[in-house]
């Protein structure tokens, strides 16, 4: 690398169980700093917080802890989901349901405050039956798309947890004769490339720039490491970078 580096790569699945093992990995190689985007599992965060005592600077980037005394590069999904609100009820959409994602996955929380408070914000009536859960796979999607379809006044938006939901919802979607996107109009989370080529693409998505997120925070942990190579005097030890979101339509 530029800056002499070797780099060690490592890949959680989302697990936070093989999140461990791969940190434990890297501890043992001795490595110099360490670049994590958690797992969706992680929700609970001893086994980051004991990193301390190895004095290993780590930044984190896309999905990252809650704490505060930790360098991040990040994308506000909360204030995302507030925008995506404010754009449906600007296109008349006064029933707006969500499709959540499971509630140990930390993301799923950041992203029901931001629906709740979008809401309120609207002066819309916060209803708990519009608010439905996925534990992200097809079947499970269908079944929280089946009960928004079958209240008594059903959705004129939903909010999907990501791009993946939104492709399974709008698959049962048709079989059940909605017109997508007029009828009810389906917002996500992610712009996935595979959005330009899908048939009935989300209205609009919500672009956490991860590429990007990726650049800012390995750029943040090669400072990091030089001014420790250095000696020099870190006055800002946690650094944060807040990338805007951007929302993309269809």
């Amino acid at each position: 690398m530029e800056h002499g580096y070797t780099i060690l790569f490592g890949q959680s699945h989302d697990s936070i169980e093989k999140e461990k093992t791969v940190i434990d990995a890297m501890i043992k190689q001795r490595i110099d700093g360490l670049l994590i985007s958690l797992s969706k599992e992680t929700n609970k965060y001893d086994h980051l917080v004991s990193l301390d005592k190895y004095n290993i600077p780590i930044v984190y980037f896309d999905r990252v802890p809650p704490f505060e005394k930790a360098s991040k590069v990040y994308c506000s999904v909360y204030k995302g989901t507030e925008q995506m609100i404010e754009w449906l009820f600007r296109q008349g959409r006064k029933r707006i349901a969500f499709i959540n994602g499971p509630d140990e996955i930390a993301a799923s929380k950041d992203r029901l405050k931001g629906y709740m408070d979008g809401v309120s914000k609207k002066k819309l009536k916060i209803d708990m039956q519009m608010v439905e859960k996925t534990d992200l796979s097809e079947e499970g999607t269908q079944m929280a798309l089946n009960k928004l379809l079958n209240l008594k006044k059903p959705p004129d938006a939903i909010i999907s947890f990501n791009d993946y939901v939104h492709l399974d919802a709008v698959k049962y979607a048709l079989q059940k004769g909605v017109n997508v996107n007029e009828d009810i109009l389906f917002a996500s989370y992610a712009n996935i490339s595979a959005n330009k080529h899908a048939a009935h693409p989300p209205a609009v998505s919500l672009d956490q720039f991860p590429y990007q997120q990726g650049q800012l925070a390995m750029n943040m942990l090669i400072n990091i490491l030089d001014k420790k190579q250095s000696g020099e005097i870190n006055d800002n030890p946690f650094e944060k970078i807040e990338v805007p979101i951007t929302l993309v339509y269809s």
